[in-house]
């Protein structure tokens, strides 16, 4: 079968490599549509060398038809459309025995840790594998993932009625986050990022304000709108270190905007140390928290497409097919053609 393979720090390869079969309790999956998620970019950078290793096929966040079944599975038959939840806890940590499957200490996930979905088959088990509804097509199949991490994070952020959210980061996860904040309690929603376009799809999608960080300083923004309060709920997704024009980092940004007994929430997963000056942080009481991946909303974002309550539409700014998949990756990390959440066409 065909593969996107990912074979050395920023180079991927199309390849032929061996065919796959279920085994007892799992799936196969003929792959129709992948994104590439910011994880996947990343990896591709070499920032998970150590876990990762090559070669190996990327890609978490997929949907596809059920090509074949093993022994005893029966949530889903040949031809079903489904996608995955790549998540996969040991359930032995106490994390897990706690419920906290998301925090697991060991966790693992298709598409990182074991081979994903840039390609034209993938296994899962049975557990892992969700049925879509007449309503939802193969194609948004392919935005449960991200939708869920979203839901995952308004949920963590304990988002209460009316209440005044920023979201830092206006990329695949940010936009991912606005969407579901949109059909939630809250009332007011900022956007921040350094460019316009990105910021164009926040607008679109539910954003009342969209700052760019590059040309104005977000804390005093956020301060002015909100009399000097602050934002009750703010939303890191940034990613990555760098400073805005307030001279201040995600996270130390997001501590000074908060208001007192708020709730500040971070996703981003950059890989450098942010400093923060934690005394006004402190005196205000109020919580910081973080937000990984996803804890069973992947049926909630299920439900939320074949409503209508989420569209994955405005996010997506790119489809290719898979031989363009090593093109695409150069696309997303060296910013050209706008590229913001992009679709891998497996078929």
């Amino acid at each position: 079968m065909k593969a996107a393979v990912l074979v050395a720090r920023n180079k991927i390869e199309l390849r032929d490599v061996p065919a796959l079969s279920p085994g007892k309790g799992q799936v196969l999956i003929a792959v129709k549509y992948a994104g590439i998620c910011g994880t996947d970019v990343h990896i591709f950078g070499g920032e998970f060398e150590g876990r990762v290793k090559y070669p190996t096929i990327l890609g978490h966040e997929f949907a596809g038809i059920v090509h074949e079944v093993g022994e005893g599975v029966k949530a889903v038959q040949t031809g079903d459309k489904v996608t995955v939840d790549p998540i996969i806890p040991c359930m032995r940590c106490v994390a897990c025995r706690e419920g906290n499957t998301s925090g697991c200490r060991s966790l693992r996930l298709l598409g990182v840790d074991l081979d994903g979905g840039f390609a034209q088959y993938v296994v899962a088990d049975e557990e892992r594998v969700f049925k879509l509804p007449d309503r939802v097509g193969v194609h948004d199949g392919a935005m449960v993932e991200i939708f869920s991490i979203g839901v995952h994070a308004v949920r963590r952020g304990a988002v209460d009625p009316n209440d005044f959210v920023v979201v830092l980061g206006a990329g695949r996860l940010g936009l991912s986050i606005i969407s579901v904040l949109k059909r939630s309690s809250a009332g007011t929603i900022v956007a921040t990022d350094i460019e316009d376009y990105r910021l164009d799809i926040a607008r679109r999608i539910g954003a009342h304000y969209c700052i760019n960080a590059a040309h104005k300083d977000v804390v005093k923004e956020v301060l002015a709108i909100t009399g000097g309060v602050g934002a009750d709920r703010i939303f890191e997704a940034v990613g990555h270190a760098a400073k805005s024009s307030s001279g201040l980092q995600p996270v130390a940004e997001a501590t000074e905007m908060i208001r007192s007994a708020g709730r500040v929430i971070v996703l981003g997963q950059g890989p450098e140390p942010e400093p923060v000056f934690w005394r006004p942080f402190v005196w205000k009481e109020a919580t910081l928290i973080t937000s990984r991946v996803t804890r069973g909303e992947f049926p909630r974002a299920i439900s939320m497409l074949e409503s209508g309550l989420l569209d994955p539409k405005p996010l997506i700014t790119h489809e290719v097919p898979l031989d363009r998949a090593p093109d695409a990756f150069h696309m997303i990390v060296e910013g050209r053609e706008r590229a913001v959440k992009v679709i891998v066409k497996v078929e």
